[in-house]
């Protein structure tokens, strides 16, 4: 995204002076101070100001909450918290829970849904009925076209959430404008949640094999720029191999790589290749297909479908997680939510960013184009704007003041980065993120379809691309009809 660690402390230091809203006054209206701030300080980073006037008087602010096809490592954990677990970030977000209540008189409750499905369906119900009381809805991007498509949502750049400022370092400036259309914007990440920062692609490597293998250290490359998937293969090609007796394209042999098929998606990202652009008037266009990002797709599917080298678990069987924490593998292509999964594996581990196609090229983060979490308002029937805009400002300023420490520390102290060079690589894997609007609207399919290639091991993506080029272009026109 968005956070870096640096940056992280400069703000932290900043909030000393100029807190969110200042602990230690029991019993006293928690709101932020509204003197000036010095002129020195960056406007991003002063705290927001609660209008006077901007008060919820006692009524509910309602989130509906999307979790993921019941898979608890991705379960939002941070939002509308009741009970204090004493686990660390429970206990942040339970105390902002508690804060922004004070400080804007408002009850936060949530819904929470399973599935993108229910979810959908529950919405597409309540505002149908006139009867929807929803306030904020924390989805997941498999269904964000869809709600845009059906008009469920509505535009949070109009001007109408008050005081809801999307240049505040507390968002993601970046995603509220890849998710627009025609300078429409239907959503936004950031410090509201931290359910988006788990979907992060990054890289799990095993530090004893590094060492038993005398390779590079995949730290010194990231620093020098020759992270590349080409150096990543290479070393892999020496760690795979029969051990044990055990054939390398089985679960139980040693492999180079492993990862599930959504790997590809980031795998694009990270190598410079989008789905879609947006033109000069925010129309987003499909861009895929040009002679240079079909040599780096192709080039990309010669290392993935190398079963000597690479297990993809979702084609091949296994678990994608134990594989890495039995010591099976050197490196592991996954998600950022693998990382407490792994405090009790005796593997010595360390993390990285993706890689990049290129030398010359910049390192870029990416995230899972199915399961991201994004924050809309959707279609009500309450004329509340200017408190969810206040909502959503002091939500997620006090996010960032409380709940992103406690987050960057239990990837950094419960085994997920174990070290100082860990620590560094958070900033490359956090800090150049790229929203590919193409994967994320995912227009007919199209982002799944070549995802998919790898259950087969495809690799005529000409074939592919002319089969699906009319239909996503249709959808595209389908969509844009819809809304204009």
């Amino acid at each position: 995204m968005k956070k870096t660690l640096i940056a992280l402390l400069a703000f932290l230091l900043l909030l000393s002076a100029f807190s969110c809203a200042k602990a230690g006054n029991e019993g006293k209206e928690t709101v932020p101070p509204t003197e000036a701030p010095e002129e020195t300080a960056d406007p991003r980073t002063v705290p927001p100001v609660i209008p006077d006037d901007v008060k919820g008087n006692g009524s509910t602010m309602l989130i509906q909450v999307e979790g993921w096809a019941f898979f608890s490592l991705l379960d939002v954990l941070d939002v509308a918290v009741e009970e204090d677990t004493g686990e660390p970030i429970n206990v942040a977000a339970f105390n902002r829970d508690r804060r922004v209540e004070q400080a804007l008189d408002v009850k936060i409750e949530s819904d929470v849904y399973p599935d993108c499905d229910s979810s959908m369906t529950a919405i597409r119900k309540l505002i149908a009925s006139g009867d929807s009381d929803v306030d904020l809805w924390l989805m997941r991007s498999a269904g964000f076209t869809t709600a845009i498509g059906e008009e469920m949502l509505n535009d949070i750049g109009s001007g109408e959430l008050g005081i809801f400022d999307p240049d505040k370092i507390w968002w993601d400036r970046n995603s509220y404008d890849s998710f627009s259309i025609a300078d429409y914007h239907y959503g936004i990440t950031g410090d509201f949640t931290t359910a988006d920062d788990l979907t992060y692609w990054c890289v799990f490597f095993n530090k004893d094999m590094i060492k038993d293998y005398q390779l590079e250290s995949p730290y010194d490359l990231v620093r020098d720029g020759g992270w590349t998937f080409d150096k990543m293969y290479d070393l892999a090609k020496v760690a795979a191999g029969d051990v044990n007796g055990n054939d390398p394209q089985s679960y139980d042999g040693q492999h180079g790589i492993s990862m599930i098929r959504d790997v590809l998606a980031g795998s694009m990202n990270t190598s410079g290749i989008t789905l879609m652009e947006k033109d000069g008037d925010d129309y987003p266009e499909f861009t895929f297909y040009t002679e240079d990002n079909v040599d780096k797709f192709l080039h990309l599917l010669d290392i993935y479908y190398d079963k000597d080298v690479v297990y993809n678990c979702h084609v091949q069987g296994g678990d994608e997680i134990n594989i890495f924490t039995n010591g099976k593998t050197l490196f592991t292509l996954g998600g950022v939510y693998y990382g407490p999964s792994m405090r009790n594996t005796e593997t010595d581990f360390g993390m990285l960013p993706m890689p990049k196609y290129e030398e010359e090229q910049v390192y870029i983060s990416a995230t899972s184009p199915l399961f991201l979490s994004i924050l809309t308002v959707p279609k009500n029937n309450t004329d509340n704007n200017a408190l969810r805009g206040a909502f959503m400002e002091l939500y997620s300023c006090m996010g960032r003041e409380l709940i992103i420490p406690e987050f960057y520390d239990r990837l950094l102290d419960y085994k997920v980065a174990r070290d100082d060079d860990s620590r560094e690589m958070l900033d490359y894997i956090f800090g150049n993120t790229v929203y590919d609007i193409g994967g994320i609207f995912n227009l007919s399919n199209i982002s799944f379809t070549l995802v998919d290639m790898m259950y087969t091991y495809n690799r005529n993506i000409a074939s592919v691309w002319e089969a699906n080029e009319s239909k996503t272009e249709e959808a595209l026109e389908k969509l844009l009809s819809k809304l204009f």
